[in-house]
């Protein structure tokens, strides 16, 4: 059994670097969402069952919390679109299996550069980081409400939601995913990604 982490810093290259820590340490990790008022993080880090958190302050104990088994990587809660969201547990070898799946069906032509732009405490938003972790993807930092110019600064990759589709330009990425909806009936006409 072992302890676990949860994040609780904004997205930006202090939690990547705070992500690729617990990955490379093999330390079981969850993510705060930090959208939250003080008393709904306190009822999540209770479901999560964390036994320290770590912000911008440090590491603090939480002795309230639960132990985790030696195999898990990641805990997360699920969304309770069934019921109040429970705490799911993942293991170092599920997420590593889908960083490098995840890779591999891009087809990615030399490095990939992720621009991280959504909640990393959502497995969209946090697989960004975790390919980094796990292959030779990296990341390019800015502001996740400008998606527009980060293929001017170098990123390639972007992970997005429906609605950030219908907001941004994204046609200058190599590969863009989309989750969490059906792609828009206007997509049947494009190609993607764009001149193939």
């Amino acid at each position: 059994m072992q302890p676990l982490l949860a994040l609780d810093l904004p997205l930006g290259s202090e939690f990547g670097d705070a992500v690729a820590a617990c990955v490379e340490r093999g330390e079981a990790f969850c993510v705060l969402d930090r959208r939250l008022s003080k008393r709904q993080r306190d009822k999540e880090l209770l479901a999560l069952g964390a036994t320290a958190v770590l912000d911008s302050s440090g590491r603090s104990l939480r002795p309230e919390g639960r132990m985790v088994d030696d195999e898990v990587g990641l805990v997360m809660l699920t969304s309770g679109s069934s019921g109040p969201p429970r705490a799911a547990e993942l293991t170092w070898l599920a997420l590593r299996a889908s960083a490098d799946l995840t890779q591999r069906a891009l087809d990615v032509d030399g490095v990939a550069v992720w621009l991280p732009c959504l909640p990393a405490n959502h497995i969209g938003g946090l697989a960004v980081l975790l390919r980094a972790a796990f292959t030779d993807a990296t990341l390019l930092w800015g502001d996740p409400d400008r998606l527009d110019d980060a293929p001017a600064r170098g990123a390639t990759h972007v992970a997005v939601v429906r609605r950030q589709l219908a907001r941004f330009s994204l046609d200058r990425y190599r590969r863009v995913l989309l989750g969490g909806a059906v792609r828009p009936r206007t997509w049947h006409a494009m190609s993607w990604p764009p001149g193939a």
